[in-house]
């Protein structure tokens, strides 16, 4: 819900396939580091890229804004959801 105050992070392009999306609380924060062969290596973060070297400790915390989001008063999260679900929805009687 837009509303829980949650953080969600996602994972973008994972070689792994049991790699998924998770959300924690937003007051949590998150360090992460990499290691690799290269010394170095790629990050990017909100569509800014660096070169970091490995071992480097990035930590993620919530931004301290908040943004102003446009909302349509015929549309809304729970009906936007619960049509991308198909939720409520007989497949017996569904049109092909």
């Amino acid at each position: 819900m837009p509303e829980s105050n949650g953080i969600i992070l996602t994972p973008v392009a994972p070689h792994n396939l049991n790699v998924r999306p998770f959300v924690i609380s937003n007051s949590a924060k998150v360090s992460l580091s990499a290691e690799a062969r290269d010394p170095d290596f790629l990050i990017t973060l909100d569509s800014r890229s660096f070169t970091v070297p490995c071992g480097t400790i990035v930590e993620l915390t919530r931004a301290s804004f908040e943004l102003n989001l446009v909302s349509f008063k015929e549309q809304s999260f729970f009906k936007t959801i619960r049509n991308k679900m198909g939720w409520g929805l007989d497949a017996r009687t569904k049109k092909i």
